[in-house]
């Protein structure tokens, strides 16, 4: 049996790809799981250059199985559904999994703070399949108006392209 701790990693985005790497500087010391319901992360601050077509959709896209054997780590493709903080496990959709740490580092969502009626006449950009599906909705010229819905980075180089 090992003495290697057990790090479960939920999220396979910025933070969470991000603690892998340091976690691969102590591989005696840790075994290391990245969580993620998708089989890839999007690098989020070009979405709008997918959108605009001055960039290709797949180079904001990383696979998580890659990433992860670049780190010494292991990846696992699953939804989380429970977390059993006192008994250090946490189930998903393909078994349950113990863990000595856990991080948590599961991103954020676009959300509509109680408006869900415009859920649908709206479309997010949160992953690179929402850049290419407006992508593709803007070069049939069926927009009379686009409104942009945030002032943030991603909102501005969504409106000046």
């Amino acid at each position: 049996m090992s003495d290697r701790k057990k790090v479960l990693i939920i999220g396979g985005g910025f933070a969470g790809r991000a603690a892998a790497r340091v976690f691969q500087q102590y591989t005696e010391e840790f075994d290391v799981t990245v969580v993620d319901k998708r089989g890839t992360s999007d690098f989020l601050p070009l979405l709008p250059d997918v959108l605009s077509k001055k960039i290709q959709p797949h180079h904001t896209t990383y696979d998580l199985n890659e990433f992860a054997e670049s780190v010494n780590a292991r990846f696992l493709q699953t939804n989380v559904t429970s977390i059993d903080v006192e008994g250090k496990r946490v189930s998903t959709d393909t078994g349950v999994f113990s863990y000595d740490y856990l991080l948590l580092a599961t991103g954020t969502q676009t959300t509509f703070h109680g408006r869900d009626d415009l859920r649908g006449s709206a479309y997010v950009l949160d992953s690179t399949t929402d850049a290419i599906t407006l992508q593709d909705l803007t070069q049939r010229d069926d927009f009379n108006t686009v409104v942009v819905v945030g002032g943030g980075y991603t909102g501005v180089e969504t409106a000046t392209h």
